[in-house]
């Protein structure tokens, strides 16, 4: 890897060169006197298409050299800190995924949307990981947005955060000075704000290990509620979630109510979530029409407005505003 990054960042210095040399322009001509000879050469600026294509392939190599710093950071923060929490780079799930896959239905026939479901896809080694823990299939996840790549969460506390919501409380896991060369900019000087918890931490479940080591595939509606980058950074840790006793949900589109059993679609649409997180919204495909629906209040046999739930194989009381 940090061969690589060397290679990346020599070959965007001699496309920095080129660049400044194209952009020179000293002379027009050059007369070269051979004796009775005379030869005239003409040295002539690029043309705008030249200068378009190297500044393309000079924005292209940034991109390739922020990225292999990018990876570089996870897999020595991944090698510093204790299983299973992970740092992973944001890729979104696409239809290629949906060819390695079963295609389902519902019970009147019609195909389940690929990206109506909460599951991810990770690599063989996070799989190993939760092996070696005390976690059951399905595997229930936590991904945190991450502001400042410093500062992440407290493994140990983690439990805590699945009913009391985002804290305040760090663990510091590389020194600034020593990583400084690998930090990527934040908007924001914190690790998780004290927003809406969907905006920084969405539950959801591992479907598969086969992804490419410190990367992670989410489905679109997760990226867009956490606002995420292809190539960001998050942070994922596994948890036990309790089982969800009562859902509210509102969909925030009004043609959906007219449809002719609407809570029967939706209990059975939601059985390809396994989790739910508080305020999330979540895409359920009707008749190759996408809704989508806001989560609005999760109860558990224990607490009341939790954040995030399991709804795998179990009863629910679903209340649609």
């Amino acid at each position: 890897m940090y061969h690589n990054l060397l290679l990346c960042k020599k070959f965007l210095n001699t496309l920095s060169l080129c660049i400044l040399l194209f952009s020179l322009n000293p002379l027009e001509s050059i007369k070269i006197n051979n004796g009775r000879l005379n030869y005239s050469i003409s040295i002539k600026s690029p043309s705008e298409l030249l200068g378009k294509l190297v500044n393309k392939l000079v924005n292209v190599s940034t991109e390739s050299y922020n990225r292999a710093k990018k990876e570089l950071y996870v897999e020595d923060v991944n090698g510093t800190i204790g299983k299973p929490v992970k740092l992973f780079l944001v890729l979104e799930q696409s239809d290629l995924f949906k060819r390695c896959n079963n295609t389902n239905y519902s019970e009147d026939g019609s195909e389940i949307s690929f990206s109506d479901h909460d599951k991810v896809l990770l690599p063989p080694s996070f799989f190993e990981c939760l092996k070696d823990g005390d976690y059951n299939v399905p595997f229930q996840l936590l991904v945190h947005k991450i502001h400042n790549p410093q500062e992440v969460i407290d493994p140990k506390r983690s439990n805590n955060l699945a009913n009391k919501g985002p804290k305040k409380d760090f663990i510091k896991l590389t020194d600034k000075e020593e990583t400084n060369e690998c930090t990527i900019q934040s908007n924001n000087e914190d690790y998780i704000s004290q927003n809406k918890i969907s905006e920084e931490c969405i539950s959801c479940s591992a479907i598969e290990f086969r992804t490419d080591e410190n990367y992670i595939y989410l489905p679109k509606w997760i990226i867009n509620n956490l606002k995420l980058k292809p190539y960001d950074i998050v942070l994922v840790e596994p948890v036990k979630l309790s089982d969800c006793t009562n859902v509210e949900l509102k969909c925030l589109e009004k043609g959906f109510y007219d449809l002719k059993n609407v809570k029967k679609i939706l209990e059975d649409r939601l059985k390809y979530y396994s989790t739910l997180t508080l305020n999330s919204v979540i895409p359920i495909t009707v008749d190759k029409k996408t809704y989508n629906f806001q989560v609005v209040k999760l109860d558990t046999a224990e607490h009341q407005n939790v954040n995030h739930v399991s709804i795998q194989d179990v009863d629910i009381n679903l209340k649609l505003l």
